[in-house]
């Protein structure tokens, strides 16, 4: 199923990954959630204060991600993305520009480009905001394993020409998702202001729960001797827990030695909490066995 993700006018992001490199930068840097209730609001970025006759682009807005879990991004993959914008001058010549690059959860290490910098395809125009519609597809792969950030760069680019007033590379963007009339359609077209921009990837992408990369956690059961009437029934009660454990993490041990794929590795990894308990159990054993022992 396809992941449609916001543009918030709003909010700050998580974490503060490094910047793309562009001719004129910038510092704005917001959430990428798939929910968001932000007014739409119309944001001029305005670096040259005189003619800048030259190819260049224009930083406007990072948006970074909540943590995603396992997941394949590969080349191919399809992504869309609608968004209002504007041209300061007629003959700035700018166009929407995307990037989509993953990072690690902290946001200090880039470690994937999925989407290098690709330009939307029509001119923007003067003044009023219209949609711009990009189709396009990712031109990096990688392969998540729990808690990497996707991050989206939104900026313009361009070659302005001599006019008449100030042609450089400025322009408006709008974001929000407070719009009454949904989502912005896929044309070129729309300049009505009651439309929310997004970002769509075709592909099915899970995120990392609260816990874990998707993994749900298991609550460990303490048997202790003292709740016991008997060693004989603590015995029993402790391996009505630590049998099932055994048999579930044995399987999976089994699998990554047989077949030791990227996935079983993963599987392994988000068990190593059963793979503990499996080792205090084995302790926990031999400190029974010489309990009963000293008991005999």
């Amino acid at each position: 199923m396809a992941k449609r993700f916001r543009l918030p006018s709003s909010g700050t992001a998580a974490v503060s990954p490094a910047l793309q490199s562009y001719t004129h930068t910038g510092t704005t840097r917001r959430p990428l959630p798939t929910t968001d209730a932000s007014a739409l609001a119309t944001t001029a970025v305005t670096p040259d204060a005189a003619d800048h006759l030259v190819a260049g682009d224009t930083f406007h807005t990072q948006f970074v991600s909540h943590p995603v879990g396992v997941n394949v991004f590969s080349v191919g993959d399809a992504i869309k993305q609608a968004v209002q914008a504007a041209e300061a001058g007629g003959t700035c010549n700018l166009q929407v520009q995307l990037f989509i690059g993953l990072v690690s959860n902290d946001g200090a290490t880039a470690l994937a480009t999925l989407r290098s910098k690709v330009l939307q395809g029509t001119e923007l125009q003067q003044g009023a905001i219209r949609n711009r519609y990009l189709a396009s597809t990712l031109d990096g792969a990688y392969t998540t394993v729990g808690g990497e950030r996707p991050v989206v760069e939104l900026s313009v680019s361009g070659t302005p020409t001599a006019d008449l007033i100030v042609d450089g590379h400025n322009a408006s963007l709008r974001f929000g998702s407070a719009g009454a009339s949904g989502d912005l359609p896929e044309n070129d077209t729309e300049t009505g202001t009651t439309f929310n921009p997004w970002l769509e990837f075709a592909k099915t992408i899970v995120f990392q729960s609260a816990s874990g990369a998707g993994v749900k956690k298991r609550k460990v059961k303490r048997i202790k001797l003292s709740d016991h009437k008997s060693t004989a029934d603590f015995i029993k009660a402790y391996v009505a827990v630590a049998e099932p454990v055994k048999t579930v993490v044995a399987a999976k041990i089994a699998v990554s030695e047989s077949r030791p794929t990227r996935k079983d590795v993963v599987a392994e990894k988000d068990d190593r909490e059963e793979v503990e308990r499996l080792r205090l159990t084995r302790l926990n054993n031999s400190i029974l066995s010489l309990m009963i022992a000293s008991q005999s």
